[in-house]
C-alpha cells in the first residue's frame, strides 16, 4: 500500500483497434521476418481475427530524484492459429513474439500475484512460440479502452 502511495504507476497504456495492413512500415517488416524465420504460414494481413494498437509511456524514477518517461508501441494481431505481438521500443527497433493459440493460457493480468508488485493492464498469456519445446510467458499490455476490452473477448473467443 505504501509502494502504490509513493511511487507513480511505471505504465500508462491507450488503446485503440487498428487493420494489421495500418501498422507502420517498420512493424510490417518484422512481421513478415518473423513469419519468415518462424514458419508462420498464414498472413496476418488476411487472416487476423483482431488487431490493436497500444500506445504506451514507460515513467522510471532516477537515483538521484526526479522521473524518466520513454514512449513506446505494441501491436498485437490475434489470427486462427497465432497471437503475434510486436514491441516498438522507443529506438524503433521492433521485437516480434508469437505463440500458438491451440496451447495458449490467458489469464487478466490485474488478477495475477505480479500486479500486486506491479500496476498494470493487460494479458499474461502462457504458450508456445512457433518451434518451442517449452512454454514461455509473456505480457500483453493494453489499457482501459472498449477496444482492448474487445481484444481481450476476441483471445479468449478463440480458446475456446
Amino acid at each position: 500500500m505504501l509502494r502504490r502511495l509513493m511511487a507513480p504507476r511505471p505504465y500508462t497504456r491507450s488503446t485503440r483497434a487498428q487493420r494489421v495492413t495500418d501498422l507502420d512500415p517498420a512493424a510490417l517488416a518484422a512481421l513478415d521476418a518473423y513469419r519468415e524465420r518462424s514458419g508462420l504460414a498464414d498472413d496476418p494481413r488476411a487472416t487476423a481475427i483482431a488487431c490493436v494498437r497500444t500506445d504506451f509511456d514507460h515513467t522510471t524514477r532516477r537515483w538521484w530524484g526526479g522521473t524518466r518517461t520513454e514512449k513506446g508501441t505494441t501491436h498485437a494481431i490475434l489470427t486462427p492459429s497465432h497471437l503475434i505481438t510486436l514491441l516498438v521500443d522507443p529506438s524503433g527497433s521492433v521485437s516480434t513474439i508469437a505463440y500458438r493459440v491451440s496451447d495458449l493460457e490467458v489469464r487478466d493480468y490485474e488478477s495475477s500475484p505480479g500486479f500486486q508488485l506491479l500496476e498494470d493492464s493487460g494479458l499474461s498469456v502462457t504458450g508456445f512460440p512457433p518451434g518451442a519445446s517449452e512454454r514461455s510467458t509473456y505480457f500483453v499490455g493494453l489499457g482501459p479502452e472498449p477496444d482492448a476490452v474487445a481484444f481481450r473477448d476476441a483471445v479468449r473467443a478463440a480458446l475456446t
